[in-house]
């Protein structure tokens, strides 16, 4: 059991780091722990915000573990804003469907800033300078006009905070298939110039605090883009189909065969079902596969080279010498 005041290793998903500040074993005072970022914070899971999977979001964790008395998140009841998601079907191709009803705020009226500020679907702007967005009413839920999350973060005078921030700056681009700078992922010098202005506001506002960033993960290996194989399958056991000589058998792509270290992005399921990417004499209808459900090799290495670029200014500004406060943990899947 961790306690507040103690040298706190943490492990998130599977990677390991220190929480450490100007000294390499920095206590940390927990006893008005923050987190910001995005959905990966929030405890978003199955498409949805849910009381059921809010419960073991890793600041909630962390706080349990840690013996934060009053650590709040914006709970919401089953089945969750928006409803969430459910595996109805494997085969012949994923059926998942939103679950009828939907979810209530359960407090709501919280007299104060929650512990855990983070938005599903936030970038690293939005931590910055979005309080609503009419595309997204998860702003309006967790946030409640109060201010950014960088604004209640501060006037919340922390003593410890996690940052987690810069996913939906990439992830965009596997969604779509479509990898593309300024469109589907934000451009280094901008998210640079961000980073600097986030980094800059917490030592500024918050020279006492410890701050931990997280960097962020590869969205290529996600089971959004990992789930569906990169060939002809059999539709209830996922094995590659093969020619006489033992070869895979490629699916069809609008460049002609797909490449077997291709990606097939989830969407594509519906697609298969009904016969396209699959020649006709394996009972398909011989139509391409949409570039918009494929990544392919060049587009999977734009991807992970922006994330490199994401990941070396994480590093860089926070570890720099003016930022004593702050730390990052850099982990590998």
């Amino acid at each position: 059991m961790l306690r507040r005041g103690s040298t706190v290793l943490i492990v998130i998903l599977g990677w390991t780091g220190l929480f450490v500040g100007a000294t390499a074993q920095a206590q940390v005072d927990f006893s008005r722990f923050y987190a910001i970022g995005d959905s990966l914070t929030a405890g978003f899971s199955h498409g949805s915000l849910n009381e059921l999977f809010q419960r073991y979001s890793y600041p909630a964790l962390i706080a349990q573990q840690a013996g934060v008395p009053d650590f709040q998140q914006p709970l919401v009841s089953d089945p969750g804003l928006p409803p969430r998601l459910k595996l109805f079907a494997l085969a012949p191709s994923p059926v998942i469907q939103p679950v009828s009803g939907q979810g209530r705020p359960l407090n709501l009226g919280w007299p104060r800033p929650y512990n855990n500020l983070a938005v599903p679907g936030a970038t690293l702007g939005d931590v910055l300078s979005t309080v609503s967005r009419p595309d997204n009413p998860l702003f309006d839920l967790i946030l409640r006009g109060l201010g950014t999350q960088l604004q209640q973060l501060i006037a919340s005078n922390p003593t410890a905070v996690i940052v987690w921030i810069g996913n939906n700056d990439l992830l965009p681009a596997v969604l779509t298939a479509t990898p593309i700078e300024g469109v589907t992922i934000t451009p280094l010098t901008v998210f640079a110039q961000r980073l600097r202005q986030l980094v800059t506001g917490l030592k500024t506002a918050l020279p006492n605090a410890k701050v931990l960033f997280l960097n962020l993960p590869d969205p290529t290996k996600a089971p959004f883009a990992t789930t569906i194989p990169a060939c002809v399958f059999n539709p209830t056991t996922r094995r590659c189909l093969t020619d006489p000589q033992g070869n895979k058998i490629p699916l069809i792509g609008t460049r002609g065969p797909i490449p077997f270290d291709s990606l097939i992005i989830l969407p594509a399921s519906a697609l298969l079902a009904r016969g396209y990417g699959i020649p006709v004499n394996l009972g398909g209808n011989g139509q391409p596969l949409p570039d918009n459900v494929v990544l392919y090799p060049e587009e999977i290495a734009a991807i992970r080279s922006s994330l490199t670029a994401f990941n070396n200014e994480l590093s860089n500004q926070v570890r720099g010498p003016a930022t004593s406060c702050l730390t990052s943990i850099r982990y590998s899947t």
